[in-house]
């Protein structure tokens, strides 16, 4: 039944996606860093298990592993543009002058045996 949900929302979002992204667009000056952007940011919400380097590039980018890694360490872009738009939306998302929003990624564990300085983790974090 989870499954199915999943893979209902999924399809929703797969088509609203394009249109959600369309304000993004605009803060990237290169048609490159536009298509690359809107893949990895599909990638990163995708049901993959892993969402490091290496599995989203084969996963959205089929052999241009080098490009994607040069897009997210070294590709020259403003974030202004794309930090105004995440405030307007999660101003019209959870509205009023006295809301605030905390985005905190702490609950997210970390695991494998290949992740740089990842080490057992607490009973506390994990819950």
């Amino acid at each position: 039944m989870l499954a199915l949900l999943l893979t209902s929302t999924l399809t929703r979002w797969k088509r609203y996606f394009p249109q959600w992204f369309a304000a993004f667009r605009f803060c990237f000056r290169h048609q490159a860093q536009r298509d690359l952007t809107a893949r990895y940011i599909q990638g990163l919400c995708s049901t993959a298990h892993r969402k490091s380097m290496e599995p989203l590039a084969h996963l959205i980018a089929p052999g241009q592993y080098d490009r994607l890694q040069h897009f997210i360490t070294d590709s020259p872009w403003q974030i202004a543009g794309l930090e105004q738009i995440i405030a307007d939306r999660a101003q019209y998302l959870l509205g009023g002058k006295k809301a605030i929003l905390i985005v905190d990624d702490t609950c997210l564990t970390k695991f494998g045996s290949k992740l740089v300085g990842v080490g057992r983790q607490s009973q506390y974090l994990t819950g």
